[in-house]
């Protein structure tokens, strides 16, 4: 199974294409990972918007076309204390373009509210240190928003194979193993981890 995940944003739209096989258990491997290139930040004209919208929209295309993924699933983008217009507008009119092109494709699309994957994580993680997503991102030599994504598209597996999710997180070995698959499959140039972690 092919999932190809998001974790939108203004700014920092990261993706991660990712395979998931089961034996004995869901296995993943990040086939590639990053930050969109042409994300739509500028509502001044609609000659910006269109301009930028065809950038986006080809890029998206080859993404697609690239991974030939089986599922997309993103994470709702919900702009708390963000002015109508600016973060919050540009960030959904890229969501609303990849369910389109999902659409068009007969790709199955999902939407994923950030607390209900992120709680998931935190409780298979409750009785290790650290327990939380947040402090595990100075685990990481990519950014957080491309290990969001990659946990994305890892949650949702779990979901569509009817497993609970994330429910060998408690195991450092097979959290660390997914976090050098990301760092391997970056698109992104890595930097310096702030706290090592027990294995790879």
């Amino acid at each position: 199974m092919k999932i190809l995940s998001f974790d939108p944003g203004e700014k920092n739209f990261a993706y991660s294409m990712n395979m998931h096989k089961n034996e004995g258990g869901l296995k993943h491997k990040v086939i590639k990972n990053g930050l969109v290139a042409n994300c739509i930040n500028n509502l001044k004209t609609s000659e910006i918007l269109e301009g930028q919208h065809i950038k986006f929209c080809d890029e998206i295309s080859r993404m697609i076309a690239e991974f030939q993924p089986d599922f997309v699933v993103m994470e709702r983008f919900m702009g708390r204390g963000i002015k109508v217009g600016t973060t919050s507008e540009t960030t959904n009119i890229m969501i609303g373009v990849i369910i389109t092109l999902c659409r068009n494709l007969n790709i199955p699309f999902k939407l994923v509210n950030a607390s209900t994957w992120k709680n998931a994580y935190n409780a298979a993680r409750s009785k290790i240190e650290p327990n939380n997503i947040k402090d595990e991102y100075k685990l990481i030599g990519t950014t957080p928003h491309q290990y969001d994504a990659t946990m994305i598209g890892i949650y949702y597996a779990h979901i569509l194979s009817h497993e609970t999710p994330f429910r060998r997180w408690s195991d450092e070995m097979v959290r660390d193993s997914v976090m050098a698959s990301v760092e391997r499959s970056s698109e992104v140039k890595l930097v310096q981890r702030r706290v090592k972690r027990v294995y790879a």
